[in-house]
């Protein structure tokens, strides 16, 4: 299970997905695993279980549940924090 503090560099924008679609988080983040560190990508949507988590890397295959709830507790930070800019309109 990813932890919280393996995440730094936390970016959150959210989408309305347009009128009809579901809105979703699109985070940026760099991932801390041992020495190394990863540019990654994520997708949330509202519900639990729903989250995709992509690398540069296309070959990489990264497990969406084992970021799932560090990433919603970094939303839920930056929303607690910043609210003007995680629900900016795109």
């Amino acid at each position: 299970m990813i932890k919280q503090r393996d995440i730094r560099q936390f970016e959150v924008r959210y989408h309305r997905n347009g009128m009809s679609g579901e809105g979703f988080h699109l985070c940026s983040f760099l991932y801390l695993r041992g020495k190394n560190a990863r540019e990654m990508r994520a997708v949330v949507f509202p519900q639990r279980g729903n989250v995709a988590v992509i690398s540069d890397n296309i070959t990489d295959r990264w497990m969406g549940d084992d970021f799932e709830d560090a990433i919603r507790e970094a939303i839920r930070l930056v929303e607690r924090n910043q609210p003007e800019t995680i629900h900016a309109q795109s």
